[in-house]
């Protein structure tokens, strides 16, 4: 068997997983407000660099008809293309970008008080991210626990 680093098997069985569908799914940042990257150089080496940077700048158009513009936040150890272009560029202890994940979602629950849908299952989510406070991976990750809460509260 050959390992193929750029292969896309994992995303493929993610998918399949999650959606029931085996296939490699097909991201769309036109029209976003927030993108979170965790260490798949969507604009280096992602499924579509070139396709995903054309959405991205048409999400940041100041001048598009929402007037909002996407904000792009790069979580991973090294400074690649995606990085170099990012808003914001956590850069965590390699093998660590899942906890950091965790501590955003953590973030996003305690900061989210709209009662959305975020809040009608905030107790359950709550105690499945329990162990995964933005003080406890910042530690580990060795990244600002500020950080993690600015851009939880920026995704709730």
């Amino acid at each position: 068997m050959d390992y193929e680093p750029f292969a896309p098997e994992a995303l493929r069985h993610a998918t399949e997983t999650v959606f029931g569908v085996a296939s490699v799914p097909i991201f769309d940042l036109s029209d976003t407000d927030l993108v979170i990257d965790f260490g798949s150089d969507c604009l280096g080496t992602g499924l579509s660099p070139v396709e995903h940077a054309r959405q991205l700048s048409a999400a940041r158009d100041a001048g598009q008809e929402s007037g909002r513009t996407a904000r792009l936040v790069y979580v991973g150890p090294r400074l690649d293309e995606t990085a170099s272009h990012a808003d914001e560029w956590l850069a965590p202890k390699p093998g660590t970008e899942g906890l950091v994940a965790l501590a955003i979602a953590h973030a996003a629950v305690e900061s989210d008080g709209s009662g959305g849908e975020i809040g009608a299952a905030a107790s359950a989510i709550t105690r499945q991210l329990s162990g995964f406070g933005a003080d406890a991976v910042a530690a580990k990750a060795e990244v600002s626990a500020d950080a993690i809460r600015r851009i939880g509260a920026a995704l709730a």
